[in-house]
């Protein structure tokens, strides 16, 4: 299949962006709903705003153009709705649960923005950290061929390790990157992944999620079940030696060894 031209490989790019963005913005929002510390404040568009300021050609633009160009995408996107900035997934209300437009909240927001917000930017420090410390699987799962299952199911683990609820979100985009592999191949890795029972959804995916191309919500499951899923043998204990043993996060009777020596 033949390379889409210039022009439509980068309006799919924007589109991808203005819908990732809009996911991150929300989950942002809702961590924090119903809190009424000063500092856990979050309205709906702050971190929408934040992550578009990474992109290049609109971090060059004041508010009002900002949000034009945003508007004449939306407008393609969604051409009959009555609001397409709560059809991309954006909120109507704060984390104070108060009403607040989007669109308003954008603009106000925009030029106030000083820090842009790299959008799998905690995907790429989970990425090192597999990296660092792969997980050993066992030898079932050893060869050379499975290295990129190894890297992926690490990934996941370190995911689930720094997020609070053991729950994280991972799109195709975001874990092809981290592997270097194609977003085509990161799928076919999670679902392989998911039926070997490293991983499983943490929340419904529905076609409105499908259509704006959200990243999905994971859970590893090995930090929650009594049993990993591969059963790790005595042998295998003596193949990774006492440095990894110790390193050993232990669920039930099983062992998830991470490869890098003790410090």
């Amino acid at each position: 299949m033949p390379s889409p031209p210039p022009f439509a490989a980068e309006k799919t790019h924007l589109r991808s962006l203005l819908a990732r963005a809009a996911s991150r913005s929300t989950k942002e929002l809702l961590g924090h709903l119903g809190s009424r510390q000063p500092q856990d404040y979050r309205s709906p568009a702050w971190m929408f705003a934040r992550c578009l300021k990474d992109h290049d050609d609109l971090a060059r633009l004041d508010a009002e153009a900002a949000t034009a160009r945003i508007d004449t995408e939306l407008a393609e996107m969604y051409p009959e709705s009555p609001n397409p900035w709560l059809d991309l997934g954006l909120q109507d209300f704060d984390s104070r649960n108060q009403q607040s437009d989007p669109r308003t909240d954008f603009i106000s927001a925009w030029d106030a923005v000083e820090s842009p917000y790299l959008l799998g930017s905690f995907v790429k420090e989970a990425a090192r950290l597999a990296a660092e410390n792969p997980l050993d699987l066992g030898v079932r799962f050893s060869r050379t061929g499975d290295a990129l299952l190894r890297g992926l199911v690490s990934l996941c683990y370190w995911l689930g390790q720094r997020s609070t609820d053991g729950e994280f979100f991972l799109s195709c985009r975001d874990a092809g990157e981290a592997l270097d592999v194609s977003p085509q191949t990161a799928n076919q890795l999670l679902r392989r992944a998911g039926k070997l029972g490293f991983i499983e959804p943490a929340a419904t995916y529905s076609e409105k999620d499908r259509a704006r191309r959200d990243a999905k919500k994971w859970r590893f499951v090995a930090l929650t079940r009594d049993t990993f899923p591969v059963p790790f043998t005595q042998t295998d204990a003596q193949r990774t030696g006492p440095a990894t043993a110790t390193m050993s996060k232990k669920i039930g009777h099983d062992a998830l060894r991470t490869g890098a020596p003790n410090s």
